[in-house]
């Protein structure tokens, strides 16, 4: 008996190769549905791209249009620490988000005093914290690129009017005594000074002024030394290495091998549904469901099972076409199998103004064979 389990996996379209657009995505690394929902409530779809592996994500940083990245730890695990390291040291002005629970928080604590990670998202999350997060990191990146911060508050003008207290009424009364002590010593040590006696020599016939007498004592014209200049000291920015695969130092899969044709499936992409962003099919309801049937040809050969990607559109009465294989593990085995099992699922429809639409949406099929006599 075959057993399939849908996955989460968004694919979202890439940019033009050199487009100059600025930063105005965000990705999210997770297949958390809960957090995938709330993420599409309160977060405008157009800057949201959902992925589900570091290939992905590496791929989309290398357009220079992504400013937020939120990272799952439930998706990543114990290599969120090390990927966001990676991330900040070659994007510092990157906002980066890390969502679990409040277990993963104390690991994480150093990355969060050291401003690796700007927040931490708990699980499970609400909608209000989900959106004020999101907002906090884009003005967090806006301010990295701009260099310019938020200014400090300042003190309420009833404060900055409020009445100095007897002790710092005395404190400026001791200091205003002191100096005009100071100045008035200056003034009388001034006049005891004798008169500097005229010099005994006639002055250099090219009107520059005469040398004193040997023995003479210079006359003083200023009490106190004039002021050393102020050191100027002048800053450069380092200038940062290209942004390339190597300097990301994130691992980019080798091309699939392409598979063999698979039954023939015809894809529907018309009017609005050809410029949807296809979602996850984990956010819609069956109404119906037909589970796969394990290939003869994969029994005993393969216990590993494999894995189908596929892609279709969701009708507005339910039903599903257009079914389109993205990727296939092992490929050419499993494909025919999951496109016959998909191809009879209904689906209730998305509701847009009160009125059902047609939708794309992605799905992932993992297939495993368990044998009967062992059920």
């Amino acid at each position: 008996m075959a057993v399939a389990t849908p996955q989460s996996e968004a694919q979202a379209a890439s940019g033009p190769e050199g487009d100059a657009r600025p930063a105005n995505q965000a990705l999210v690394l997770s297949r958390d549905p809960a957090l995938l929902q709330v993420l599409q409530d309160v977060v405008a779809n157009d800057d949201l791209v959902f992925l589900s592996d570091e290939a992905a994500l590496a791929r989309h940083l290398l357009e220079g249009r992504v400013g937020v990245v939120l990272l799952d730890i439930e998706t990543l695990g114990t290599g969120l620490a090390q990927l966001a390291g990676k991330l900040h040291a070659q994007l510092p002005d990157l906002a980066l988000i890390a969502a679990g629970t409040t277990q993963d928080e104390p690991a994480l604590a150093p990355l969060l005093t050291a401003g690796v990670i700007h927040r931490f998202l708990h699980k499970p999350v609400s909608a209000q914290r989900v959106k004020l997060f999101i907002e906090a990191a884009w003005r967090r990146h806006e301010s990295a690129v701009s260099g310019t911060w938020p200014a400090l508050p300042q003190l309420p003008e009833a404060a900055a009017k409020a009445p100095l207290g007897l002790l710092p009424r005395v404190a400026i009364g001791t200091l205003v005594t002191v100096v005009a002590g100071i100045v008035w010593f200056s003034v009388r040590l001034g006049e005891s000074q004798p008169q500097a006696p005229a010099p005994r020599h006639p002055a250099s016939g090219d009107g520059s002024t005469p040398r004193p007498a040997i023995g003479e004592a210079p006359v003083r014209t200023h009490l106190f030394p004039a002021p050393a200049p102020l050191l100027q000291v002048h800053l450069s920015a380092p200038r940062l290495p290209p942004l390339t695969p190597q300097a990301l130092n994130l691992a980019v899969p080798a091309p699939t091998p392409t598979a063999p044709p698979t039954p023939p499936a015809t894809k529907v992409a018309t009017g609005d549904n050809a410029r949807q962003k296809p979602i996850s099919a984990l956010l819609l309801n069956k109404t119906r469901f037909v589970n796969p049937v394990y290939p003869l040809a994969a029994r005993g050969h393969d216990d590993n099972g494999g894995l189908v990607d596929l892609e279709f559109t969701v009708r507005a009465d339910g039903s599903v076409t257009g079914i389109v294989v993205t990727r296939a593990t092992p490929p050419g085995v499993y494909e025919a199998a999951a496109v016959d099992a998909v191809r009879q699922w209904r689906y209730e429809p998305i509701q847009r103004d009160g009125h059902a639409v047609d939708q794309r949406v992605y799905l992932e099929l993992r297939f495993a064979y368990r044998d009967p006599a062992e059920q």
